[in-house]
């Protein structure tokens, strides 16, 4: 399973303003757009296997929905 935690690139560029930015952070807004589609476009054409996970809410609330994709794969 991949999780993959989805966030507008814009903002997720904010959240990381106030740090040194590696070579992958430093590349274009294009750049990351152009990512962040793919794994959309992946998370929709294998649902089962990769899962997206919308980060424009609370740390609980996306805990919970990562708890939940762990466990049903754990079968707990």
């Amino acid at each position: 399973m991949t999780l993959f935690f989805d966030i507008d690139v814009k903002k997720g560029m904010k959240r990381i303003q106030n740090r040194k930015l590696d070579r992958i952070e430093q590349r274009t807004l294009n750049y990351h757009n152009k990512v962040r589609r793919g794994y959309l476009d992946m998370a929709r054409k294998y649902p089962r296997r990769i899962k997206a996970i919308k980060v424009d809410r609370s740390i609980d609330e996306i805990h919970e929905v990562v708890k939940k994709y762990v466990n049903k794969i754990l079968k707990l």
